[in-house]
């Protein structure tokens, strides 16, 4: 009876840790200040579709209402709901790791030359801030980047249903 009754609270013990270890790691999307920016534009269009770019910082999502076409400087950003960002939150664990070994602000391909339209991507890390633009012709970018590209897509439509 008495080895039972210590399996059973070294199990409870051991969960309770595994428990926390979560915790701890949903709440810590980002260090402090960090942030994702994402988004796609198109130029030859018209309405509130046209560019949409969102912001994941602190455990919220942020939407900006500024709309500027292919800009990473002139955002105003304001709160979604926690439905929202639960939504997507998991995009930040398809941020390729070879994209913060390019240039800060690479073009890939030719964004929005022939109407296809783009994405931009921008990431403050440990204090650094890179910014890329993507093609959103799969064809025109490297392999590597074209899970984070749907993911971008999809989160878009998750976040406008």
């Amino acid at each position: 009876m008495q080895i039972l009754i210590k399996i059973i609270f070294i199990s409870l013990v051991s969960l309770s840790f595994i428990s926390c270890d979560k915790e701890n790691k949903e709440a810590d999307v980002f260090a402090e200040n960090d942030y994702l920016i994402f988004g796609k534009f198109h130029g030859f269009c018209h309405g509130e579709t046209c560019i949409e770019t969102f912001q994941i910082k602190a455990n919220s999502l942020y939407e900006d209402t500024k709309d500027n076409y292919r800009s990473f400087d002139d955002f105003d950003f304001v709160a979604l709901s926690v439905d929202k960002y639960k939504k997507v939150k998991d995009i930040t664990d398809h941020i390729p790791s070879q994209l913060w070994n390019e240039p800060n602000e690479k073009v890939f391909g030719c964004p929005d030359c022939y109407d296809q339209g783009g994405y931009i991507v921008q990431q403050r890390k440990q204090g650094t801030i890179r910014s890329w633009i993507l093609d959103s012709n799969p064809n025109d970018v490297p392999e590597y980047l074209h899970d984070f590209m749907q993911k971008i897509h999809d989160s878009i439509i998750l976040i406008n249903e």
